[in-house]
């Protein structure tokens, strides 16, 4: 059953991609960044200061340069980014479960934190909104996950108290570095740079 709902949920989520991408106009420069960006971001989850039993850890802002493309070039092109990303990772260590459980937390995760262009970008404001509540989203994912895949685990523990310590620490650090990095980049700027149509 657990399977079932969150295999539903990834459709969906999938089909919403589809959709998003199929409005893109893809450029050889548009490619380029995303490519790049993909693979910096896999570079960053490289640096781990802090490594978790179960995979995971504390990294130098893995999603900062997939929410950057977000910013850069929209939903569509920032969900990509974290596509090739997810793909970069699995020549990585990996801890799966199950088959849904990988599809969640190793390419929904990445490719959700796209969403916080949607909040917009002019501002610094915005900018730090928009990433705390993608980087929030991305966190849910893992939580949910944690807590009902990974509950045996918590031993005699309620498995949601288990999983909320287990990936807020996580989450907060990374996230932290992550919007600093943002707000301090000079998003409009780069942006203006790449003659890019808000």
């Amino acid at each position: 059953m657990l399977d079932v709902v969150g295999g539903i949920i990834f459709v969906i989520f999938i089909i919403f991609y589809v959709i998003t991408i199929r409005k893109e106009k893809w450029s050889t420069k548009k490619i380029t960044i995303i490519a790049l960006c993909a693979a910096l971001g896999y570079v960053l989850s490289m640096i781990t200061f802090i490594r978790l039993p179960q995979d995971g850890g504390v990294s130098l802002a893995p999603m900062m340069p997939i929410i950057l493309v977000a910013y850069i070039y929209g939903l569509g092109a920032g969900m990509t980014t974290g596509l090739v990303y997810a793909f970069l990772k699995i020549f990585n260590f990996m801890y799966i479960l199950t088959p849904v459980q990988f599809l969640l937390e190793y390419f929904m995760s990445p490719m959700i934190v796209a969403i916080a262009c949607k909040f917009g970008k002019n501002s610094k404001i915005q900018i730090l909104l928009g990433s705390a509540l993608a980087l929030t989203v991305r966190f849910s994912i893992h939580f949910i996950v944690g807590a009902t895949y990974f509950k045996e685990y918590a031993g005699t523990e309620n498995p949601w108290i288990y999983s909320f310590f287990y990936n807020g620490p996580v989450a907060l650090i990374e996230g932290i570095i992550t919007c600093v990095i943002l707000v301090v980049l000079p998003i409009p700027l780069i942006i203006k740079h790449l003659k890019v149509k808000s």
